[in-house]
């Protein structure tokens, strides 16, 4: 970041003698003694930040990013839950094989109960699902005997292993932190998109307080300029077409008047509930009445864009998502392998002091294979559509990177010739407001026409609203770069 060297350590001087400070009344029925509350720009943007719709949405959007994350990181962790039974009763007729193989249909009567405990977990790196259990569980049979069994489970651990297979909690650890990161980015640039928000309001507003002032302005001056032609008409020193043609201006400066009166309650009512403001507070506008000397070097911008715009880290995520694909469609297309692995104790037993004594071990190994034998080219073709889909996303990536950076070079060239273009307009409308009052004293005392005085009187007009845009689009620009790059160019620090 470097200042232009005719501008070092000079402010540009916004007239504020002129139009600085701008009163701004919101209800006809306040009192002379009401308090006025003063409003800054910044104080705008931070009243628009706090209370306006957009800020909303961008507050919510950034809460739900985080619990999202904060969900995948639950899954990574061991879950663990509690089942119990108690009881099952059960009391029915059902068929049965006895022991000399025919079938009989006998009355049952039994209570089951049962209570375990169950942890899971994912071990994102290499795939693997790891299960811990332990249960008891009791049947009660429901006869004269009362008799009663139980079987214990002390411990089961089982393991499943994929050994060639496609792994999406691997492409997780890369995913899911980015989005997380991308999410937070988001948050801090919508908080600048918000601020550009309450620049556009903020000056509209002004914009309209300053027609206003200008067609109540220009009524005035018509309507004394309309008297005068009169006098001239009257002692026949003009003809009546001049007359005509000033009585056209100060009805069409009426109706100018009424229209401006129009806009400006309908900016007033816009900016009080963007920022949340009372209708029936009474404030003014406090437009700032400098602004800072300031040129922005473009490599330090992009350097700043490249580690922080929110979109850098969606193409990233991109090419991983793209990546991915392709991963999926070789992994689901050939040779696949898992292996599952079980090991824990067991006792049955009718005497419930014995149920954890000598209990029995339980072991399971099993190992499936699946090999693709006939398959028409599915899987070879599925894993080419994957890999030309990714060719495509890889060169929009670089288009979109490029286009990226463009539009932020013309951005800060932009930003850059504000500084030239706002003393211009200042003094374009300096000239232009001295330039009328000229030609209205030539057009008093009869050296010009009502056409010369026209044109400087639209000149005077165009000129005032010249100077009030381009100070807005110093801002606009300004917070537009912020937007971008996240970063805070006058008092250079990163955004957060």
């Amino acid at each position: 970041m470097k200042s232009n060297p005719k501008a070092r350590g000079i402010f540009i001087a916004i007239r504020a003698t002129r139009y600085a400070i701008l009163i701004i009344a919101l209800s006809s029925q306040f009192t002379a003694h009401a308090q006025v509350r003063v409003i800054t720009l910044d104080e705008a943007i931070s009243m628009t930040q706090e209370n306006s719709v957009s800020a909303l949405k961008n507050r919510n959007n950034a809460m739900i990013t985080e619990l999202n994350f904060k969900i995948y990181r639950a899954d990574h962790k061991p879950s663990i839950g509690i089942s119990a039974t108690i009881p099952n009763l059960n009391r029915s007729i059902s068929a049965i094989t006895l022991p000399d193989g025919t079938d009989a249909f006998i009355s049952r009567s039994l209570a089951n109960s049962s209570v375990g405990i169950q942890m899971h977990q994912i071990i994102p790196y290499t795939g693997t699902q790891i299960d811990f259990s332990s249960g008891l569980e009791r049947i009660d049979i429901l006869d004269d005997t009362s008799n009663a069994s139980y079987l214990s489970n002390p411990y089961v651990i089982s393991l499943r292993q994929p050994i060639y297979s496609y792994n999406p909690y691997r492409w997780d650890l890369k995913i899911q932190p980015l989005q997380h990161e991308e999410g937070q980015k988001k948050f801090s640039q919508g908080k600048e998109e918000v601020a550009i928000e309450a620049i556009n309001v903020f000056f509209d507003l002004y914009l309209a307080q300053i027609n206003y002032e200008m067609a109540e302005k220009n009524y005035k001056n018509n309507d004394t300029l309309y008297n005068i032609t009169s006098g001239r008409y009257n002692i026949g020193t003009i003809g009546e077409n001049e007359l005509l043609q000033m009585e056209l201006n100060l009805l069409n400066s009426q109706f100018n008047l009424s229209n401006a009166k129009i806009n400006l309650a309908d900016t007033k009512f816009r900016f009080a509930k963007l920022t949340g403001l009372p209708y029936d507070t009474p404030f003014e506008l406090s437009v700032p009445s400098e602004i800072p000397a300031l040129q922005v070097d473009y490599s330090f911008a992009l350097q700043q864009a490249l580690q922080h715009n929110p979109s850098v880290i969606t193409r990233r995520i991109q090419q991983i998502q793209a990546d991915q694909s392709v991963a999926q469609a070789r992994y689901n297309s050939g040779f696949n392998a898992n292996l599952f692995v079980s090991y824990g104790v067991s006792k049955s037993t009718q005497d419930v002091n014995d149920i954890y004594t000598d209990a029995q071990d339980e072991e399971m190994l099993v190992f499936g294979v699946e090999l693709p034998i006939v398959g028409w080219g599915k899987a070879r073709n599925q894993t080419s559509v994957a890999e030309l889909y990714r060719d495509v996303t890889v060169k929009e990536i670089e288009l979109a990177t490029a286009q990226f950076e463009h539009d932020l070079f013309m951005m800060v060239e932009r930003f850059n010739q504000q500084e030239d273009q706002m003393l211009i307009a200042g003094k374009s409308d300096a000239v232009a407001d001295k330039g009328y009052e000229i030609a209205k004293y030539r057009f008093m005392i009869g050296k010009i026409g009502i056409t010369e005085l026209n044109i400087a009187a639209e000149g005077k007009d165009r000129a005032k609203e010249s100077y009030v845009s381009a100070l807005k689009n110093y801002w606009l620009n300004y917070y537009g770069l912020r937007k971008e790059t996240l970063y805070d160019f006058i008092s250079g620090r990163q955004l957060k």
